[in-house]
């Protein structure tokens, strides 16, 4: 069962990455496997510069997220996973939305409030 919060998360996860695609693509004019790699990449990395990853923090009541020294394998290994599910199913929208349930079922979210959260 999901939770009404997480597919609220889910969604605006969901819009957050179509934005991110939209304008990736009308540089880079396709979505080849390098172009859906930035997007994942891009959609972690600017996630902490625009806040979001702290808000993510804030409601599950910590103060804000910081940087710690695997943040760029982080955001390597997310550009990888969005790609992947990309392939499979064809919609930044829906990639970004299936990203985030599965981090949050899967206990990827627990270990990012744990590790990247602070007080």
């Amino acid at each position: 069962m999901v939770i009404p919060s997480v597919l609220y998360e889910a969604i605006i996860v969901g819009i957050y990455t179509e934005i991110i695609f939209r304008i990736i693509t009308m540089f880079l004019q396709n979505a080849s496997i390098p172009t859906l790699f930035v997007v994942g990449f891009l959609k972690h990395f600017l996630g902490y510069y625009l806040q979001l990853q702290s808000s993510f923090c804030y409601y599950y009541g910590k103060s804000h997220a910081i940087i710690t020294d695997n943040f760029i394998n982080e955001c390597i290994i997310e550009g990888i996973i969005f790609t992947l599910i990309y392939l499979l199913l064809p919609s930044a929208f829906m990639s970004g939305f299936l990203l985030h349930i599965i981090s949050e079922y899967t206990g990827i979210h627990n270990l990012f409030i744990k590790y990247r959260c602070r007080k």
